[in-house]
């Protein structure tokens, strides 16, 4: 069959046509935001034909590990996670059921539709809470969390300030001792509208929403970097054309626990500003991201291609793939490819070889009838172990005039080697026979042996048509739901990962029993969505058939309505059962009360009554794995070389179905040209292979690769060989070339002379490999040298007081580079003189001395008797402590092994004091009358300075003299100043004086912390508390997050109360830095308020 071309130009023609999806693509701007519909092609309606789908395996057995429970009614019925992550992720290292989820609902029919957090541990719900305390507009939240930490972080769009354009707020979670809900401060993200220049075109209204989140390793150390993309609802062309921007920061454990903000910085991707621009033709991407393990960010998924806004459909390379290295940062690199798999246009019956499948009433040629990827517009991706990374997607029967079957959309997968660059499609359900070489994927008409020919014709309304099983993968059996835009609105494909175990789960939702009818209740499927599963043990090698959940078949699932599914990002791993992985799968879901959206417009039915945020998990033994077939793929180009060679691995000969295959680097990319299946040559034990391959011109520089079957891993040769067109190299089997692939050919390993050790004077290293024509490549600063790294051209002098180790790596082209060696030596001299921390000078609060060298595994001997030091002085082992109110001088000298001891570092410490905080009499409380306060200070010659108005003091506030005279209710505040001592800290006290005939204060709208500030504090936060109406007595307490209560303040008042806590427990000690609970109780009255001590 001929290939289609890569781009064809075909018109919406109508024949048998179901209502086209031609809707002028526009924002509906709703609730917190749905996506805009657009066309996707022309459907065409053919009879839903009744067919079981063939099942090579038996089904995963399965088990319940949590059954089905509730975690909230909501009121709201539509897509209530992200459209593409996920909002459910496993805690980390956790043999327990314990998951975080987020999703959008509504507590209330009329309410605003809000964003939800929850912690679930096993059947229980632990947390679950809105995530902020503002009742606005919200929705499309996705999470993800910190790998190292297991710590959630969110993010989601809303509408805060006055502006029209939602805003993208991020948020994280300290996490502490397995309290969830200890969130720190929000931050906006995304304050829309955002400006973006393409070529000559600059838009300042674009509105990034919808976020979707992905974490990945840092290149900062001990932190992670988070990537949260945002897609533009904003028309700024000929039709909708949702370009993204990304945001990008990184995260570690000490910023999720102290609450630090975190830096953002943003880019987007130069191509897909050009599509949202774009008056002529336009494409609409529909996009995921993933990251990998080795800092690559990926931009992904497929677009649609038009003339125009309402013109003809451009069938071209659909399946894109926008990668930056340097974690997010790099240059974006697009690669794309067309995600059609070839199909056939089978008989109308046994008689008549006419196609069945028509265009304008003319059978459409078979290479003009292929499958591919439509209504796939809500799906997520994962990396796998190896690297790869998988998105799914329905897959539909289409022809080159942009005309597609609804009957026939199947699940498959985009597959792309990171490595190789390339992208690969696989049946996920159903599966092509595993006998089936003639068909490039499944073929619904053919999926009996033989291959190649419509197995049977069955009669339709008088019409013969060939038997093919339909298939309905979506929630909701109506296409003309809402506007014709059910199958837009609906669809979901999402997938899970375990990395670690090479395991996938493809979870999405089918209902064809529904939809097959009758649409009454004689038909008992007739209120019955269906949760699919497929899983894969080998990386997406090996596909089961699904596990199928329903109120019908499965009792967990009585009278549920499962709708909206997500699975967790995260399988989890949990052991064998007989030689097969098991694994658990996490799955959030809506319950619908009534089936179909009443949230989108027009909805499906007109009473809001609602539905239930449900959560499972299901414990899966997983199918063996087949046996794995080579990763190549298919070369490219007509074979016109020949290379016989016997091909070696690791030095050992490889083994017979190994293959070889045969690379040219091309505008980058490495292309595929010819691959060769290793056989014994029936000489003796040899083994060999004939590999054909595509040259097009002489001296193309051809590389190997092995792929070794027993380990099912590629192995790299350094060997190369230059093409010759029509040529031969080798001849079989007596006179072979040889390939060497991994470690064969090593260059022997480097020599230092003299060896490591310890040296009293500068020394010359020389370094030397036996290995003929080598060179040399070494660093000196603990890295391990590469091909870039310094080229050893002669002795390396190595100074005194110098400790240093040397690595050195030989190189020679077209060898396995020698092991890196490594010595380390110590030239020795004279020690540097200790240096004291503090200095030494005048000091007003007791210090602890530190002595250090600049030398390592040095010892410091000290005296403080003004003798000199030797080693037979004081040992120092830990800070010297100074107390105050003293003079001490200090002398400290180095010493160490094989080097002169240092000089003697000598200095005078004075040491005066802080102050202690002036004194009350009488205490403050509550008082009948006014009242004499007397201030004191137990050091002499100190002098008090005050205030009354609650301001803090300092050396300009009134000099107290005599006692204070207070005759209404005062904050009476002091500090004590004297010369070279610090200040004291200020001390208060309040006095409450009962005044006839003054009116009670403004009354206060509610008991409770009204504000505490600055949060996170230094010096002093401010507390305001307020009592409403008589006067009452009130605690406020202080705990730590062990739950220990360091500090109390108590009285009597009512309406507002403002308070200060300086950082210091009951007995003046300075608290160390964290979290702190402000505890408030006054009557019936409880409060918990979070502050951070910096």
């Amino acid at each position: 069959m001929q290939a289609i071309p890569d781009a064809y130009l075909g018109g919406f023609m109508n024949n048998r046509l179901w209502p086209a999806i031609l809707m002028v693509c526009c924002v509906i701007t709703l609730c917190a935001q749905d996506l805009a519909t657009a066309p996707l092609g022309t459907p065409i309606e053919i009879p839903k034909i009744e067919r079981p789908i063939p099942q090579y395996r038996t089904p995963p057995s399965f088990s319940f590990s949590v059954n089905p429970f509730t975690i909230m009614t909501s009121y709201y019925d539509y897509m209530i996670g992200s459209y593409h992550s996920s909002p459910v992720q496993a805690v980390p290292d956790q043999t327990g059921a314990q998951y975080f989820v987020t999703y959008q609902g509504k507590r209330t029919p009329t309410g605003n539709r809000r964003v939800f957090y929850s912690h679930l541990f096993f059947e229980n719900v632990q947390t679950n809470t809105e995530i902020t305390s503002y009742n606005n507009p919200e929705g499309y939240p996705a999470m993800a969390i910190d790998p190292v930490c297991g710590k959630p972080i969110y993010t989601w769009h809303t509408n805060n300030d006055a502006d029209t354009p939602y805003e993208v707020k991020f948020v994280s979670d300290a996490f502490l001792y397995n309290i969830a809900g200890l969130f720190n401060e929000e931050q906006v993200i995304v304050n829309n509208p955002i400006s973006v220049t393409s070529g000559n075109t600059t838009t300042t209204n674009n509105e990034f929403i919808w976020p979707q989140m992905t974490i990945g390793p840092s290149p900062i150390a001990g932190k992670r970097r988070i990537y949260v993309m945002c897609s533009n609802a904003t028309v700024n062309g000929s039709a909708t054309s949702e370009n993204p921007l990304v945001a990008t920061a990184d995260i570690g454990l000490e910023d999720f626990e102290m609450g630090n903000t975190i830096t953002w910085s943003y880019r987007t991707i130069p191509e897909l500003d050009a599509w949202n621009v774009s008056t002529g033709a336009f494409r609409r991407p529909y996009l995921t991201i993933t990251c990998d393990n080795s800092g690559g960010l990926y931009v992904l998924g497929y677009h649609n291609a038009y003339t125009s806004s309402n013109g003809s459909m451009i069938l071209e390379s659909d399946m894109d793939v926008f990668k930056a290295d340097n974690y997010g940062s790099g240059m974006w690199t697009r690669m794309t490819a067309i995600s059609n798999k070839q199909s056939w246009n089978p008989p109308v019956s046994a008689t008549d070889n006419t196609g069945y499948f028509e265009h304008n009433n003319i059978p459409v040629a078979d290479n003009e009838l292929f499958w591919r990827i439509t209504n796939s517009n809500h799906m997520n991706a994962v990396t796998d172990g190896d690297g790869k990374i998988h998105m799914p997607g329905l897959w539909a029967l289409t022809n080159i005039y942009g005309e597609y079957y609804p009957n026939l959309q199947f699940m498959k997968e985009m597959v792309f080697d990171t490595v190789l660059n390339q992208f690969s499609i696989t049946d996920i359900y159903p599966r092509k026979h595993p006998d089936d070489d003639i068909n490039s994927c499944y073929q619904p008409w053919d999926i009996e042996a033989p291959f190649g020919v419509v197995d049977e014709w069955i009669d339709s309304g008088g019409e013969s048509v060939p038997l093919m099983g339909s298939m309905w993968n979506f929630p909701y059996w109506d296409a003309t739901a809402h506007g014709d835009a059910m199958m837009f609105h609906y669809n979901s494909q999402k997938i899970a990962v375990n990395q670690e175990h090479d395991m996938l789960a493809v979870v999405w939702q089918n209902c064809t029993r529904a939809w097959l009818g009758p649409a009454d209740d004689t038909n008992p499927w007739i209120h019955t969505p269906e949760i699919y599963i497929c899983v894969s043990p080998d990386n997406g090698i090996t596909w089961s058939e699904p596990i199928i959940l329903n109120n019908i078949e499965t009792p967990q699932f009585a009278g549920i309505k499962p709708m909206w599914v997500y699975p967790a990002y995260e399988l989890k791993y949990a052991g064998t059962e007989n030689g097969q992985k098991v694994g658990k799968l996490g799955l959030m879901f809506y319950n619908d009360y009534t089936w179909g959206s009443y949230a989108l417009s027009p909805p499906v039915h007109y009473t809001n009554d609602g539905g239930q945020v449900m959560f499972t998990e299901l414990r899966i033994v997983f199918p063996e794995a087949s046996p794995a077939n080579d990763p190549f793929g298919q070369p490219v180009g007509q074979a016109n070389m020949l290379i016989n060679a016997e091909v070696f691995i690791d030095g050992q000969p490889a083994s017979p179905g190994d293959k070889l295959a045969a690379f040219v680097e091309t505008n980058g990319e490495f292309q595929l040209r010819g691959k060769a299946t290793v056989v014994p040559t029936n000489i003796g034990n040899g083994l060999g292979c004939s590999l054909n391959l595509h040259t097009g011109v002489n001296n193309e520089l051809i590389q190997f690769r092995i792929w070794d079957a027993s380990t099912n891993t590629i192995i790299n040769s350094s060997q190369t060989i230059y093409s010759i067109v029509n040529g031969v190299v080798g001849t079989w089997p007596t006179d072979l070339i040889t390939i060497y692939n991994g470690t064969a050919q090593a260059v022997q390993n480097p020599v230092f002379q003299p060896a490591g050790g310890v040296y009293t004077s500068p020394t010359t290293v020389h370094i030397s490999c036996s290995t003929a024509g080598a060179e040399i490549r070494y660093t000196t600063n603990g890295l391990d040298p590469t091909p870039q790294s310094t080229l050893y051209t002669g002795g390396l002098l190595i100074p005194g007081n110098t400790n240093i180790q040397i690595k050195a790596k030989a190189y020679l082209n077209g060898w396995v580079p020698s092991d890196i060696v490594s010595d380390s030596y110590t030239i020795t001299g004279v020690l540097p003189m200790p240096m004291f921390s503090p200095a030494p000078g005048l000091y007003q609060t007791a210090q602890d001395l530190i002595l250090s060298s600049g030398m390592e595994n040095t010892s410091i001997f000290y005296t403080i008797d003004g003798s000199d030091p030797s080693n037979g002085s004081i040992p120092y082992t830990a800070p010297i402590h100074l107390p105050e109110n003293t003079i001490t001088m200090v002398k400290a000298r180095a010493f160490k092994q094989n080097w002169v001891s240092s000089p003697i570092a000598s200095g005078y410490f004075s040491i005066t004091g802080t102050l202690p905080a002036p004194g009350f009499d009488p205490p403050g409380g509550s008082f009948e009358a006014p009242v004499d306060v007397v201030l004191s200070s137990s050091i002499a010659g100190a002098s008090i300075h005050y205030t009354l108005d609650g301001m803090e003091p300092d050396e300009n506030s009134p000099v107290y003299q005599s006692p204070l005279h207070i005759e209404q209710s005062t904050l009476v505040r002091a500090r004590s100043y004297k010369e070279n001592w610090i200040y004291s800290d200020a001390s208060e006290a309040h006095y409450s004086i009962a005044v006839a005939g003054v009116p009670e204060p403004d009354p206060v709208p509610y008991t409770g912390i009204y504000s505490c500030y600055p949060n996170p504090f230094g010096d002093r936060a401010n507390i305001r508390l307020g009592i409403k109406g008589s006067r009452q007595a009130y605690s406020l307490d202080i705990f730590n997050i062990r739950g220990e209560k360091v500090h109390r303040i108590t009285g009597m008042s009512n309406g507002y109360i403002d308070l200060s806590w300086d950082g210091k427990d009951s007995s003046g000690r300075r608290m160390p830095s964290g979290i702190y609970l402000l505890k408030f109780q006054c009557a019936d009255t409880r409060q918990i308020r979070k502050i951070i001590l910096h």
